[in-house]
């Protein structure tokens, strides 16, 4: 059993060892507006680097506000890194070992009637429980970083309040 593991995880790698990161942000950013309604751009880099955790890397990346927003982008990063557990993906099962956000701005608005921009589109009009071709699968996340992050609140009337995130450190429940 120790030897199949192990040809498998090389059999994950060598493939990996064969993508371009670059190649992977078309269909994600197709899926990500299929599911959420909303635009992502990765206007710099994207890389992957090769391990037993691989890591993806990507600079400059923006998701577009609601089209009532006060700023065109709801949300923009200077860089995320995203590690990824290769065991799991061989279950089809995307678990994320750490993601870092460098210097995350985020602008969350709430409009008089009630709308919300983090309100996703296609993804928030669908009714609870409906089962859909183009949900989001479920990722688990082990840790999440935030360093450097900006926060702006904005409420119905004006009423807006900014949080400045130094560092901050986030981990999931570990059995």
């Amino acid at each position: 059993a120790g030897v199949l593991l192990a040809v498998l995880l090389a059999g994950v790698v060598a493939a990996l060892s064969t993508v371009d990161a670059a190649m992977l942000i078309g269909p994600v950013k197709d899926r990500f507006r299929a599911v959420t309604g909303r635009e992502l751009a990765v206007n710099g880099a994207a890389s992957l680097s090769l391990s037993l955790e691989p890591k993806l890397l990507l600079d400059d990346v923006s998701v577009s506000n609601a089209p009532w927003g006060s700023t065109p982008q709801m949300l923009t990063v200077q860089r995320i890194e995203i590690a990824i557990a290769l065991l799991p993906l061989l279950s089809r099962r995307v678990e994320l070992v750490e993601v870092a956000l460098v210097a995350p701005v985020l602008t969350l608005e709430t409009r008089s009637d009630g709308q919300r921009n983090w309100d996703w589109g296609r993804a928030a009009s669908a009714e609870p429980g409906a089962g859909r071709a183009d949900a989001a699968p479920a990722v688990g996340v082990g840790r999440m970083e935030i360093n450097k992050g900006k926060v702006t609140l904005r409420a119905t009337g004006g009423a807006e309040t900014r949080i400045a995130i130094d560092r901050l450190t986030l981990r999931g429940d570990q059995h």
